[in-house]
């Protein structure tokens, strides 16, 4: 999986990178996805967030993460020769590291789970109904507790 990385800087937990590769694998392994997958990480801060939020959501405040996929779930040719270019995750280091303070667990942890959220909105899981919610934060929780960053 070829992950882009944008707006890397000293805020950012040490080994976060590294981290969110690893997850990213874990989940293309997962899910059986055979094909080579694109994906870029924009770290942002807040007023950037909530410019992104209010132009692509109508929501006027900043959030924590926000992803951009290029296909519905349907559309994705997992079984593909070719690269697929995912979309786009943006994360909200601001959000990020008050989100951590507030749950009381690490930054790692917390910049890693707004990854992990992103990249399975990219593929496809969506929490819009219960049933789907449960599935989607069930391979979220199952993920961060194989790299030892699940919720304490």
């Amino acid at each position: 999986m070829n992950v882009d990385f944008v707006g890397i800087n000293d805020e950012l937990p040490v080994g976060l990178l590294e981290m969110i590769k690893k997850m990213f694998s874990f989940i293309k392994h997962h899910e059986a996805i055979s094909t080579e997958l694109e994906v870029t990480v924009s770290f942002v801060n807040d007023q950037d967030i909530q410019k992104l939020n209010k132009q692509y959501r109508a929501k006027d405040e900043p959030t924590d993460v926000l992803s951009f996929p290029i296909y519905e779930r349907e559309e994705l040719m997992l079984d593909s020769d070719v690269p697929i270019l995912l979309g786009d995750i943006i994360i909200s280091i601001d959000r990020a590291k008050e989100q951590s303070k507030v749950y009381k667990h690490s930054e790692l942890r917390e910049f890693t789970f707004l990854a992990v959220h992103g990249l399975l909105h990219l593929i496809g899981y969506d929490h819009d109904t219960e049933d789907r919610e449960q599935e989607m934060f069930a391979l979220q929780n199952k993920v961060l507790k194989e790299h030892g960053l699940e919720r304490m």
